[in-house]
């Protein structure tokens, strides 16, 4: 397949593709259960006997999603969190997929993925030969990298959407190659480029970042890698937009169970279980290889563990609070936030105190709720 023909296909590309050797990024399903678990240690700490062994078993069983926490915690605290959050998620030392995606882009290629990571953005960097080899990389990736380079030759300049204003501005201005970041991130400078961080993706995705959908879908053809569809802003208008017999959607174990009927009723043999770079390797033949190196899980279990903890105890108590309210468990909400409202009386916790008094609505838990609302109950 030459150069022309890999442009006319299309990737969106999800947490898959980063989860191999070196990079070992987490599943989003590890980092939710290490984030709350510490969480509600934190918490328990925070408001003793609030946190019993059942409330404990029903946050564990929570499918609460990983953006929906971290957008709790977010505005919770009153200091800066994404960027040592986002350090969890930086990438050195590119793992193969990123480098095989980045060698469809050098064709003139579009591409989104749902990734914070900046995987694909830093293989792209250093596929370009001006580009300095870092002199820290072991030595196996830098004569790697050679024959990468050999491989592809000079490669064009990467457009990297990830902001409201970029989406903006590129659709103002079209250019090739570009990757669409649908979810924001690092970009490849390390810099945050507008994470989604709330419930916000319940709503559909914003109006500036919608049109990319269509340009993917419209692919010849779309390949879906290494994503579950967990994404509801995404997984919808994709679902509308692809076109039977014109995607694959390649993943070892196939989508996940809450997406596989979906994908079946629109094209049952799109559905290719192999790895990101088996598929990609039919697309992109004779791409060299690449060390795998220390797959160092741990070390990203740790970071994420070591950002966790950097979550002072009323910021981890507060965003507990407030998820199990809006899970309807009252009383343990309830505790929680009148522990903290006589550490440090706030209008929001004490607003948040009322509305949870207000729906358990034991006896007296209204008269006490309009007594905690900022004006009175009507």
């Amino acid at each position: 397949m030459d150069g022309s023909d890999r442009a006319r296909w299309t990737v969106l590309s999800g947490a898959g593709v980063s989860m191999s050797p070196p990079v070992s990024l987490l599943a989003s399903a590890e980092i939710r259960s290490a984030l709350l678990e510490t969480l509600t240690e934190k918490a328990a700490a925070f408001a003793p006997g609030a946190v019993d062994e059942q409330v404990r078993s029903r946050i564990k069983r929570a499918e609460w999603r990983l953006e929906y926490i971290l957008g709790r915690i977010f505005r919770s605290s009153a200091v800066d969190l994404e960027q040592g959050l986002l350090s969890c998620f930086r990438v050195d030392i590119p793992a193969r997929s990123h480098l095989m995606l980045a060698a469809h882009l050098s064709t003139g290629a579009l591409e989104a993925t749902l990734n914070y990571d900046n995987g694909i953005e830093r293989a792209y960097a250093y596929l370009n030969p001006r580009t300095p080899i870092p002199l820290e990389w072991p030595e196996e990736y830098q004569t790697a990298l050679k024959r990468w380079r050999a491989y592809l030759g000079d490669v064009p300049p990467l457009t990297v959407v990830g902001s409201r204003s970029q989406f903006e501005s590129w659709r103002r201005m079209p250019r090739s190659p570009v990757l669409f970041k649908l979810h924001g991130g690092l970009n490849v400078r390390g810099v945050s480029e507008g994470m989604f961080t709330d419930e916000s993706q319940l709503a559909g995705l914003p109006e500036e970042r919608r049109f990319v959908v269509p340009l993917l879908a419209a692919g010849d053809p779309c390949l879906v890698i290494g994503y579950s569809g967990d994404d509801l802003d995404v997984f919808e208008p994709l679902m509308g937009a692809l076109r039977p017999k014109a995607f694959k959607w390649i993943s070892p174990n196939g989508p996940p169970k809450q997406t596989l009927p979906y994908v079946q009723s629109l094209d049952e043999t799109a559905i290719l279980h192999e790895c990101a770079e088996d598929a990609l390797e039919r697309w992109i033949p004779g791409t060299p290889d690449w060390p795998t190196g220390d797959p160092g899980k741990e070390e990203r279990k740790a970071k994420f563990r070591q950002w966790a903890q950097s979550v002072d105890d009323r910021t981890a108590a507060e965003s507990l609070a407030w998820m199990l309210l809006d899970a309807r468990q009252y009383d343990p909400a309830i505790a929680i936030l009148r522990a903290l409202q006589r550490r440090r009386p706030m209008a929001r916790t004490g607003h948040r105190l009322g509305d949870a008094l207000y729906h358990r609505y034991n006896p007296g838990d209204r008269t006490a709720a309009a007594a905690t609302f900022l004006s009175p109950i009507s």
